[in-house]
């Protein structure tokens, strides 16, 4: 549902294949579009990376404000780095869940409070935030969400993955995902959800577009965001967030 002019307070970025390509750089044409709309509103990077690949961009944009990680199980305070808000999937679930991918052979990447392994030979008391399944062919990710749908209540996800042209499949707790970490977001800034803007191109940007006040999918995003979207910009390799900045937000802003 699209805003009242000149009321949006944040952007919602996505990290892969959104603010950055498959050469994980942000382009010249991007980075200036970004600093032009920072003159008007504060920009929040979510992604699915760990922390420190979500610090790591936002560094090279000069962002301050908190940032998410994970999916949505973290939300990070760029300048003391600590968690200002997280969730994580308990410990007896994320056991039974490490010892059932360990049946899959596939890469694996799991974040806890206090950082991240790629085994799952020891799980962290408080459970893990995420747990990710990598380097998936589409029909090897879809196996692994049917699978796991069955036997788990939590939050099941595939995700494209620009940089290797394959997909992983993230695992968060219950309930917990972009969207959600962004309605948490709105509280700890005081703001209004109908003044949040959402930019994305794969399967997790959805649950954020359902609850922003406006939304845009890049150009090869699935149908489940680009239906929902109030606006369709090119893909990252054509410097779509660039596009969407310069002809889609910023007059709704001047």
């Amino acid at each position: 549902m699209i805003g009242l002019m000149k009321n949006y307070t944040n952007l919602i970025l996505d990290l892969d294949g959104t603010l950055i390509g498959r050469d994980q750089k942000i382009s010249d044409s991007v980075f200036l579009a970004v600093n032009r709309l920072k003159k008007f509103i504060d920009i929040n990077i979510a992604s699915g990376r760990e922390p420190q690949g979500v610090i790591r961009y936002a560094r090279q944009l000069d962002l301050k404000g908190p940032q998410i990680s994970d999916n949505g199980s973290l939300i990070i305070d760029m300048l003391t780095k600590k968690h200002l808000w997280g969730n994580c999937i308990q410990y007896d679930i994320s056991a039974s869940i490490s010892e059932d991918i360990k049946k899959f052979d596939y890469p694996v990447l799991a974040t806890h409070n206090n950082g991240t392994m790629k085994d799952l030979k020891s799980i962290p008391k408080e459970g893990f935030n995420r747990i990710s399944i990598m380097d998936l062919n589409i029909k090897q990710a879809d196996n692994i969400v049917a699978l796991l749908t069955k036997k788990y209540n939590i939050e099941i996800c595939k995700v494209y993955l620009p940089y290797n042209d394959k997909w992983a499949v993230d695992l968060t707790n219950k309930g917990i995902n972009k969207g959600y970490a962004t309605v948490q977001l709105t509280k700890i800034l005081s703001v209004n959800l109908s003044n949040i803007i959402s930019i994305g191109d794969s399967y997790n940007d959805v649950s954020v577009s359902k609850v922003s006040g406006l939304s845009i999918a890049m150009g090869d995003a699935p149908s489940e965001l680009k239906n929902i979207a109030d606006y369709i910009a090119p893909s990252a390799d054509f410097d779509g967030l660039a596009v969407a900045i310069d002809e889609f937000i910023l007059p709704k802003l001047s």
